[in-house]
């Protein structure tokens, strides 16, 4: 540990050039997203930020929502949007399009782990060639969370 380095102090080779372009603003969003939405964080993320052409502003927020709670985050996207651009002082965001999809919540209730044994096999395939028995169980346990 005593010769780790940083997160922060890692030099990416075209980093800088790609956030000056990008900005911070998705980045901002995301770890605020707690307090722009409300309630609505349980089940709701913003997903990315699309600008138009040229431009750096009166961008659309494309946001992934819980199945059938749509309505309900439509009538405050004017509240986040103001929030957000407030936030910004400028008007980053114009309008938001909401992607309904499932939440990890939502894959308990559709009982989808009747399909988990299935690909623990598939990943223990995989995985044979791992001497490291602790590596290798939480490597299967993030194959299955994640499949």
């Amino acid at each position: 540990m005593k010769y780790q380095n940083k997160i922060g102090d890692i030099n990416i080779p075209g980093l800088d050039e790609f956030l000056k372009k990008r900005g911070f603003i998705h980045n901002e969003i995301i770890t605020s997203w707690p307090t722009l939405a409300g309630d609505a964080k349980n089940w709701s993320f913003p997903l990315k930020i699309n600008f138009p052409k040229n431009k750096k502003e009166e961008g659309t927020l494309h946001i992934k929502i819980k199945s059938g709670l749509g309505p309900e985050l439509e009538m405050q996207s004017k509240e986040i949007i103001d929030k957000i651009n407030s936030m910004f002082g400028y008007k980053a965001i114009n309008k938001i399009k909401l992607h309904n999809s499932f939440f990890k919540s939502d894959y308990n209730e559709l009982d989808i782990n009747s399909k988990k044994p299935i690909i623990k096999s598939k990943i223990n395939n995989n995985i044979k060639k791992i001497k490291n028995q602790r590596l290798a169980g939480a490597l299967i346990k993030l194959g299955v969370e994640i499949s």
